[in-house]
């Protein structure tokens, strides 16, 4: 079956001469049974497209945003009845605004009537494309097969690039000698906080400012819950007394998800 839906897809596009002959090909593959896949699309009369294959559940009770949840099992409430027919996920010819993105980013509104991507966010590389793409239009560009090299070795991290004033700003509102810094450590903060200053969010292995952004993160993670976790001076735990839950990499792991970022 796997194979049948691959077979129909790459005949049927081999065969189209534009995304329209492409689009009314789908209905040969009522169901996707194969890997999740992001296509993007483009033909010689100058139409682009996307589409998602996926084979997503389509569940007794439909609501949005279960996304990856685990589920009450002991209840038929959110039992499968099938898979999303092919012609209900996301597929676009020719999209207002001129283009399509895909890096991992939630590619359906938040009004979709089925479930599909409903973990993910626009995700820090998605917002960079299209800040990229959306300055080069501005400026009447044709973008070249170039450009979309220098865009996937694009190194800015808008996440980074937009904390940093935040960061400085904590940083000049601490009273130094509340905290008790030595003469050296209030030197060295200072010093890190000129770096951050000049520190535009390139994440390039040279950059200062990028490897004090790099810690802070860390640190800021690692930290993050603790307030919300512990109990006193001991770690909360979670069925064994002696096994210490919220670990520094439990809390990492916690954080380092799509999902969390929307949070965050």
């Amino acid at each position: 079956m796997l194979g049948e839906s691959y077979l129909h897809l790459l005949t049927d596009m081999a065969n189209a001469k534009t995304l329209f002959d492409v689009q009314d090909g789908l209905a040969k593959i009522p169901k996707w049974k194969s890997i999740p896949t992001n296509v993007v699309l483009a033909d010689s009369s100058g139409n682009i497209g996307y589409m998602l294959l996926s084979t997503s559940p389509m569940r007794r009770n439909e609501y949005p945003h279960l996304g990856c949840r685990v589920l009450d099992g002991s209840t038929s409430y959110h039992d499968w009845l099938d898979v999303i027919d092919l012609k209900n996920l996301p597929f676009v010819i020719n999209p207002k605004k001129g283009y399509f993105l895909t890096a991992n980013n939630r590619v359906v509104p938040e009004n979709s009537r089925f479930d599909v991507g409903a973990s993910m966010i626009a995700t820090g590389r998605s917002i960079r494309i299209s800040e990229m793409i959306e300055e080069g239009l501005a400026a009447g560009k044709k973008f070249t097969a170039s450009d979309m090299v220098e865009m996937q070795q694009d190194m800015t991290d808008v996440y980074a690039r937009d904390l940093v004033k935040h960061i400085i700003k904590i940083v000049e509102n601490l009273d130094f000698d509340e905290h008790h810094f030595t003469r050296d450590v209030v030197s060295d903060i200072l010093s890190m906080v000129e770096e951050l200053r000049q520190f535009k969010g390139i994440m390039v292995e040279d950059s200062v400012g990028a490897s004090v952004y790099s810690y802070w993160q860390y640190y800021f993670y690692s930290t993050l819950l603790t307030e919300f976790t512990s109990d006193g001076d001991k770690e909360s735990t979670y069925m064994d007394k002696d096994e210490k839950f919220w670990t520094p990499k439990k809390r990492l792991l916690l954080v380092d998800n799509y999902a969390f970022y929307d949070f965050y």
